[in-house]
């Protein structure tokens, strides 16, 4: 699932005088709808079991995005408050606590947050079916259309795109035996991660903003695939890509945080005009990258209806083990009597 993009801080400190109400128009997106400002025009292409619109103004950011699979739990929305904290770091934002609201009917959880007075931040989640969609609004004026803009909500399912939901999977090979020993890290169905204990491979289908430099292309890939997990990773890609009919090879690595670097091979795989599978696999040692890039260069981009890869499902959550009891505390010694002298 990809990040959530705020407004540059330098956009807070413009002056907000009674700004223009913002105006709307009615978007019809996969699976639901919603009136949303001027400025969000989305593409005719958009995939119903995980994608995005974005657009901003001078003074306003909305970003709509949906995956399949559960809510973002209350840790990840916590999270992303810190990550727009984290972006606007010059304006200190006060939040108000996460609350349970319905939206055209359906569950849904809002984190509001504001600065000097003003409301600049509100970050919803709403349950559509078997999908999750979360809207991120910012910057100043939002309170002339938020309101009028989530009250226009509808869900409106696609029963056999939900039908598809749960065997929705970006890749596929033509030889199954490439998945052999492979399962699914979590059973987030958006976050398309496998692992086979010695590389951890992470997964997304995307429509590229750029033409042909697919390096270009791998930081939306690492902002996407480690966002939900409060990282802001950059792949460093090593010496020239290795080409192979419809897929670019990379070898490098990627830097977690400023204390973490995985040795990385990552892969983009060109499904169609304007359609691409972004997928790196992380593993402990350098020399392992060959292996890695080699099994990547097995994958394709799976198709329509097609079944999904033979990948063993996740492990269950171990329990947490007891505490061990606290040793009791040996008991002071008495005080010696001494006689008289």
């Amino acid at each position: 699932m990809r990040g959530v993009v705020v407004l540059l801080p330098a956009v807070l400190a413009i002056a907000a005088c009674n700004p223009r109400p913002t105006e709307l128009h009615k978007l019809e997106l996969p699976g639901f709808s919603i009136e949303a400002p001027r400025y969000l025009k989305p593409p005719a292409d958009l995939r119903y079991n995980d994608d995005e619109v974005d657009a901003q103004s001078s003074l306003q950011r909305v970003t709509i995005l949906w995956h399949a699979g559960a809510p973002l739990g209350t840790a990840d929305i916590e999270q992303i408050a810190r990550t727009v904290d984290t972006a606007m770091a010059d304006d200190e934002i006060e939040w108000d606590p996460p609350r349970s609201v319905t939206l055209g009917g359906q569950p849904a959880s809002r984190l509001d947050g504001g600065t000097d007075g003003l409301s600049v931040v509100t970050v919803i989640q709403v349950t559509c079916g078997d999908r999750s969609i979360l809207m991120t609004i910012t910057g100043l004026g939002i309170r002339s259309f938020r309101e009028r803009m989530l009250d226009s909500f509808v869900c409106k399912p696609i029963p056999a795109e939900e039908a598809r939901l749960a065997t929705a999977a970006p890749i596929a090979a033509d030889d199954p035996s490439v998945f052999a020993g492979f399962r699914h890290l979590d059973d987030e169905l958006a976050n398309f991660s496998i692992t086979n204990d010695e590389l951890l491979a992470t997964f997304e289908l995307e429509h590229p903003a750029t033409g042909g430099a697919a390096v270009d292309e791998l930081a939306q890939l690492t902002e996407a695939l480690t966002g939900m997990y409060g990282l802001e990773a950059h792949f460093t890609a090593e010496g020239k890509p290795d080409v192979r009919d419809d897929r670019t090879l990379y070898r490098g690595a990627l830097a977690l945080d400023r204390e973490t670097t995985r040795w990385a091979a990552a892969v983009v795989l060109r499904c169609a005009p304007q359609t691409v599978v972004f997928g790196v696999a992380t593993m402990s040692e350098p020399d392992e990258r060959a292996k890695a890039a080699d099994w990547l260069a097995k994958l394709r981009c799976s198709k329509p209806g097609e079944p999904p890869p033979p990948i063993a499902p996740a492990k269950p959550d171990e329990p947490d083990e007891p505490d061990e009891p606290d040793e009791p505390e040996a008991p002071a010694p008495k005080p010696v009597k001494r006689g008289k002298s």
